[in-house]
């Protein structure tokens, strides 16, 4: 499973939410052409590309590479079955060292 580029996964969300560009209009401030140019891929400023993101319910999210895989699969399965595959035993403290002094914060 390999992830779209970022403007499908827009126009995709979007769509699958049943909202139509010019209803994101109130919701991102943005015009219905600024959000057809993202959509078709277009270079934004990734501040725009959060109030698009929230505007859908959605998060944006680096994953680093080393990871992708676990990510890919678990996305690719089926409810309950991430139960099943990982548990917090399966944790990799040692990974997430380097992130250990991040501040995380909802209001960004």
């Amino acid at each position: 499973m390999d992830f779209p580029p970022i403007a499908k996964q827009v126009a995709e969300r979007r769509k699958g939410l049943g909202i139509g560009q010019r209803a994101l209009e109130p919701l991102t401030g943005l015009k219905q052409p600024h959000i057809a140019r993202i959509e078709g891929g277009q270079d934004v400023r990734l501040s725009t590309l959060v109030k698009v993101a929230r505007a859908l319910s959605a998060s944006l999210v680096l994953i680093p590479r080393d990871r992708l895989a676990e990510v890919q699969a678990l996305l690719g399965a089926e409810p309950g079955e991430i139960h099943a595959a990982y548990s917090a035993d399966d944790f990799d403290a040692e990974s997430f060292k380097p992130y250990a002094d991040l501040e995380v914060s909802d209001d960004d």
